[in-house]
């Protein structure tokens, strides 16, 4: 009994036959380890990343990694496309606004839904809002406030401006016969004139 091997863990006496404790068990086999292929330190072998490189062992875990890196470089292509599109759009409008006004009305509600689309594109993409999204919106109202102030202000102007054009068209050298107004002398203008009288059409009576 003196000669008989105890167990490190708990101090009982081991099994003769197959060397355990039958308390603690079986002893854990220790884990197996390999050098790592990029950096040759000793890792685990069931390890699907070296903790001291850090580079990938695993060979599922490289390839989800891989269409990770994937999905995310075509997400931010995407997201710049977007925002060249939408810069494209601010500067057309900018310019547009300058050159044509007056389609402000009928073009800013289309700026306006260039601009949702966009809005509701990135969403779906899963990336931030576009860079300048905010900048073609407020273009967009702009569009229409100024042409609706634009075309307002035209019809203000065409309105007033027809009475002006009434009082100084240029009026006939005699007066048109109407009525009362036959036979009568017309008196000197302002400036100065002499006075006409009014032809009068006398009825013909026949050859002389």
């Amino acid at each position: 009994m003196g000669n008989q091997p105890l167990c490190i863990r708990c101090a009982g006496p081991l099994d003769p036959v197959s060397g355990t404790c039958p308390v603690c068990g079986p002893r854990p086999a220790e884990p197996v380890r390999v050098r790592c292929p990029y950096c040759a330190e000793s890792i685990l072998a069931a390890a699907r990343k070296c903790p001291h490189c850090k580079e990938i062992l695993d060979a599922s875990l490289k390839r989800q990694q891989e269409r990770g890196v994937a999905q995310e470089i075509n997400r931010s292509l995407q997201k710049t496309e977007i925002e060249e599109k939408v810069l494209h759009s601010v500067i057309a409008s900018a310019v547009g606004m300058f050159l044509f006004c007056m389609i402000g009305p009928l073009l800013g509600p289309i700026v306006l839904l260039y601009a949702r689309y966009y809005r509701r594109r990135a969403e779906a993409l899963g990336i931030g809002a576009p860079a300048h999204l905010g900048t073609l919106r407020l273009l967009g109202w702009l569009w229409f406030a100024v042409g609706t102030v634009a075309i307002v202000l035209m019809t203000v102007a065409i309105a007033a401006e027809k009475p002006r054009r009434r009082a100084e068209a240029p009026r006939p050298a005699f007066a048109r016969i109407h009525g009362s107004n036959r036979g009568k002398t017309l008196g000197p203008g302002a400036e100065g004139k002499p006075t006409a009288v009014l032809a009068t059409r006398l009825p013909t009576e026949g050859p002389c």
